[in-house]
């Protein structure tokens, strides 16, 4: 998403995500959205206990309600980096 005021183009890239029950307590798992060329890169995924298909689910949730349709991740696997494309649908 571009917002242009005056001279100035502003672009949100870079998103926070925290699972905890309420904002400001310690969370369970932290993940940073990254929008590279209007593409969103999901990466540094922390989780106390991994991620689970109910956390996928409201990443996918989220993303759509952005007007992605498609992201990129990626993760290491005995030291080699991995990278999957994901289309998002409703």
């Amino acid at each position: 998403m571009i917002t242009t005021i005056g001279d100035w183009h502003f672009e949100v890239i870079g998103i926070r995500a925290r699972k905890v029950k309420v904002y400001g307590d310690n969370y369970e798992a932290v993940a940073t959205i990254t929008v590279t060329d209007g593409e969103p890169h999901i990466e540094g995924l922390l989780g106390i206990n991994g991620f689970s298909h109910a956390d996928k689910e409201v990443m996918r949730k989220y993303l759509l309600s952005q007007g992605f349709t498609h992201f990129t991740s990626s993760k290491f696997v005995n030291g080699d980096r991995e990278v999957s494309g994901f289309t998002l649908t409703i």
